[in-house]
């Protein structure tokens, strides 16, 4: 009977040391970010904090790890980020720049992504609903249809509209095709659509502004995209600005706290908290990035600067005002 009992215990030792023990071994997620934007900031930490209290409540163990090119060295980064590829299960990355720098370095590891506006024309991904490699992630373009109507519900008798953007980041680039797009099928609007390229040499606010003082000032509202380099040097186009009495609407909502009037921006806390760490789960579960759709939260935030609006002579619309979902006084 003794030896019978022993012979189990052995039996069950061997299979507890055999079993796959993935549920004990902590799962290393990487943290990447170029630029110290509030937006891609905004999005780590939320991330982060989602993640960990998801994973702890299905007993998971984490470690992370951080990889911060804040000058946007790319070179210096692929090279960090190639020492330490085999030692992570999955890089989150935050914004455009950041996720095209992990794309060139040709990591092979689940990479999950967030604030980028356009990951097709990015290439990131084949398409949305089927990414088709080991990237997927969120996108937060807002549509410019839903944008161009915010413009106009405030503003109705708008002639001239103007764009600025960085011509050398497909993200905004693709944003102007389409609000090129959507002014163009309103045929019952007689509005002139310009678009101004921020050449490659403006790197800093100082030539930002320099730059701005070098245009037309005529304009009925100037818009600025979701970008990389107007999330830097957004400030500089937007002190400009107000000292000539242009309104200017972003395509970010953290470009009004900086002084633009007003903006229908994405909501980069909540698709974090949402949409990123259930993506996460998935990937850490067993699951293939290019099997999970690349998605989007379809609500937005409306935030007007009354403040902007009082120094520039802009009165809104009552109704706006009741729209809005923050109002800076």
């Amino acid at each position: 009977m003794r030896k019978r009992h022993f012979l189990i215990i052995g039996v069950f030792l061997s299979c507890f040391l055999i079993w796959p023990q993935t549920g004990w071994t902590a799962q290393k997620i990487l943290l990447a970010v170029f630029y110290e934007i509030p937006d891609y900031l905004i999005t780590l930490q939320a991330f982060k904090a989602g993640l960990a209290q998801a994973a702890k409540q299905q007993g998971k163990e984490l470690e992370w790890l951080e990889l911060k090119q804040l000058d946007g060295n790319i070179h210096d980064f692929i090279s960090k980020l190639k020492e330490i590829e085999n030692t992570i299960d999955l890089v989150f990355v935050a914004g455009t720049p950041t996720a095209m720098a992990v794309l060139e370095s040709g990591i092979k590891k689940p990479v999950l992504f967030a604030a980028v506006a356009n990951p097709k024309k990015a290439k990131l991904v084949d398409n949305l609903h089927s990414p088709g490699r080991n990237f997927t992630g969120i996108y937060c373009a807002v549509s410019a249809n839903r944008q161009l109507q915010t413009i106009l519900s405030s503003f109705p008798e708008i002639k001239n509209i103007t764009i600025i953007y960085n011509p050398f980041d497909p993200a905004p680039t693709a944003q102007v095709e389409e609000w090129f797009k959507a002014v163009m099928v309103r045929k019952d609007l007689d509005i002139k659509f310009n678009k101004i390229k921020i050449p490659e040499q403006v790197n800093s606010a100082q030539s930002m502004r320099e730059f701005m003082n070098t245009l037309d000032k005529t304009m009925d509202i100037l818009i600025t995209t979701a970008d990389a380099k107007i999330s830097s040097y957004g400030e500089a186009i937007i002190q400009v600005a107000n000292q000539n009495n242009i309104p200017v609407y972003s395509s970010l909502n953290s470009m009004v706290e900086a002084g633009a009037l007003f903006s229908l921006g994405f909501k980069f806390k909540q698709a974090a908290e949402q949409l990123s760490v259930s993506q996460a789960l998935r990937i850490l579960n067993g699951t293939l990035p290019q099997d999970i759709p690349v998605c989007t939260l379809p609500e937005y935030n409306l935030v007007i600067n009354l403040k902007t609006a009082k120094q520039i002579g802009i009165k809104f619309p009552e109704k706006i005002l009741q729209e809005a979902d923050q109002i800076i006084q």
